[in-house]
């Protein structure tokens, strides 16, 4: 259960972040910049103050948070900024800051690399990646992790970035190319599976760290159903009820989670 409401708890955040986005650079277009400061340092300002919380589910709470939020203001509006000022133009679908963002896949391979040979990485795609290509030179590195937050906000950095990078490659071939219906059947495949695992994690930290590549996994196959025209996605086009919908069910939820968090502090 703890699997479960991780995943949708993490599921709510990916309309919002996307209609935030939308808004504004529709109503507050000139507000840009200091908005995307704001988020990139309130997303520090979370990871740093992991240093002083104690439960590890707390840690990944706020370590997710801000990862995500360093990524949208310092990555997304980043390359948005980069995109107008060099006139960086749409290539059919896809829009000049995406275009520029599918270019750091050189250094997304740099970081998969060292994410792979880090043995103190205990990354579960790293790990089987590690098995089945036979990078492995020994057990892997044990011992305690005292604070969870940075790795929770590199987790939620490097996840968006990853999956980012990999679909528009996938759109750059075609929208109806081999390799996006490879990625729409390798989303719902290991998206299922990924769920599997995801409703046997016990514990909340882990439950959240799981939860989070889970709903990426499953949203590539959303995106792509939009892509393909199969629904007209609500927080794209800011289908307003639908909106308030989700945006109401996150804070219920938000709620529920942090209660239910502070009271088994509290007890343990």
């Amino acid at each position: 259960m703890k699997g479960m409401l991780s995943f949708i708890f993490i599921l709510l955040i990916m309309p919002i972040g996307h209609a935030f986005m939308i808004l504004t650079e529709k109503y507050a277009s000139g507000y840009l910049v200091q908005a995307a400061v704001l988020l990139t340092l309130i997303g520090v300002v979370m990871v740093i103050a992991t240093r002083w919380i104690a439960s590890e589910a707390w840690q990944t709470f706020w370590g997710i948070l801000g990862g995500t939020l360093i990524w949208t203001g310092g990555v997304e509006y980043g390359l948005l900024f980069a995109a107008q000022r060099f006139h960086v133009a749409a290539v059919g679908k896809t829009k000049g800051e995406y275009m520029l963002l599918e270019y750091t896949a050189g250094l997304l391979l740099g970081t998969v690399l060292y994410l792979l040979y880090q043995e103190s990485v205990r990354c579960t795609l790293a790990l089987w990646l590690r098995r089945k290509l036979h990078l492995m030179r020994g057990p892997v590195a044990a011992g305690p992790v005292h604070n969870y937050g940075p790795r929770a906000a590199f987790e939620a950095f490097s996840v968006l970035w990853f999956f980012y990078v990999v679909m528009l490659i996938a759109y750059d071939l075609g929208d109806r190319s081999w390799a996006t219906y490879l990625l729409f059947v390798t989303s719902i495949g290991g998206g299922i599976y990924m769920l599997y695992r995801l409703y046997h994690q016990r514990g909340w930290g882990m439950a959240l760290r799981y939860a989070f590549p889970t709903v990426n996994v499953v949203w590539m196959g959303v995106e792509i159903l939009g892509r393909w025209h199969v629904f007209t996605e609500p927080w794209i086009v800011l289908n307003v009820p639908f909106m308030v919908s989700v945006v109401l069910a996150f804070l219920f939820l938000a709620y529920l989670l942090t209660d239910y968090l502070r009271h088994a502090s509290e007890g343990g």
